[in-house]
């Protein structure tokens, strides 16, 4: 095992942003950077700890064949393919061997051999993305020995900078400075983007690698495929149906067995439609912008969808109405809501099963 520093800061490789995090970080490719950096980096480190041969067992010599598995455990951080609960190791040993990747990394960067070498700095770039994620999650900010223990330094915790910003949103670094020039993020000259600001603007952005920030961050903005992803999981609802014509999925809450549908592919707000008659409710709940869209163009599509689910006029008869979930606790606040048979007896007739499909 080799003798991990306190902490590293890891800087990010603007070069590299805006590729193709899957083509940059394909496994096979990371195998291969690991395994040729370990070349370079493992007959510096037998003279230094005076092991006579790596190609022998030792402690070390096992340290680096681990190189490799270590990499792709930090892969799934630092795309987004793993929740940071889910990615924490569970006992000393995992937490000394992920240390060690970094302490491999930090180490194979002092060697001037491997200066500005591609597969050295994809490594630097991969934990230097690994370390924004840690940065941006809320457990962090709760407990930031674990980012230490880990062997990573936060930079300016609570604050990004342009180029942590594009590389969360897989853009260019000059599009990011566009933003901040047309004051879609207030900065701060001496420190950046305020977090919360910088997440509510990001989720906003197709390519972003951690929406899931803003679904566990109270407060934080969340847009229609970030709702839908989060309800697929969510036990109080079922998913329905997706209807093409509207760009909706629609969901039933299990309490009450009401219907709402939520835009599927929306980035910038998450628009909830459903037929009720219950607004002030609605408000009461949450709901942002709230209107009765009943003498909307499309108010037939609406109803013929909504119509589907549940038998008897009322669905068909009730206004129908659109508003806006600004958070995933207001989203929490709303399936609440609905699911409250007493709302239910005012918003809802009796149903029949409705099959999941697509309209």
């Amino acid at each position: 095992m080799f003798q991990a520093a306190k902490s590293a800061k890891l800087a990010l490789d603007s070069t590299l942003l805006g590729d193709s995090l899957e083509a940059l970080f394909a496994p096979a490719q990371l195998i291969d950077d690991v395994q040729w950096v370990s070349g370079f980096a493992g007959p510096s480190l037998q003279r230094l700890l005076h092991v006579p041969a790596l190609r022998e067992r030792s402690p070390q010599r096992d340290a680096l064949g681990k190189m490799p598995e270590l990499a792709l455990a930090w892969r799934r951080l630092a795309c987004g393919e793993v929740s940071l609960s889910d990615w924490l190791p569970q006992h000393d040993a995992e937490w000394a061997a992920y240390s060690d990747f970094v302490s491999f990394v930090m180490y194979a960067s002092t060697l001037i051999e491997l200066h500005d070498k591609p597969s050295l700095r994809r490594l630097q770039h991969l934990l230097g993305l690994a370390a924004l994620r840690l940065k941006l999650d809320p457990l962090i900010h709760r407990q930031p020995e674990l980012a230490v223990r880990l062997g990573i330094m936060i930079d300016t915790p609570g604050y990004l900078v342009a180029v942590e910003i594009a590389a969360a949103c897989q853009l260019r670094v000059a599009s990011v400075r566009n933003a901040i020039s047309r004051r879609e993020m207030i900065a701060d000259p001496a420190h950046g983007v305020p977090v919360d600001a910088a997440l509510d603007w990001m989720v906003q952005r197709r390519g972003f690698l951690y929406p899931v920030i803003n679904a566990i961050t109270p407060g934080r903005r969340i847009n229609g495929r970030l709702a839908n992803q989060w309800l697929q999981q969510d036990p109080r609802v079922e998913q329905l149906r997706r209807v093409t014509r509207l760009r909706m999925m629609q969901w039933r809450v299990l309490g009450s067995r009401r219907c709402f549908g939520v835009n599927e592919q929306g980035l910038h707000h998450c628009l909830v439609t459903l037929p009720a008659d219950d607004p002030d409710g609605l408000a009461a709940a949450g709901l942002d912008a709230l209107e009765d869209r009943s003498d909307d163009s499309a108010v037939a599509l609406y109803r013929q969808s909504f119509a589907a689910a549940v038998v008897g006029g009322g669905a068909s008869e009730a206004p129908i109405h659109q508003g806006v979930v600004p958070t995933m606790q207001v989203l929490d606040t709303l399936l609440d809501y609905l699911a409250d048979t007493a709302q239910a007896a005012r918003g809802a007739p009796s149903e029949r099963p409705c099959q999941a499909d697509q309209e």
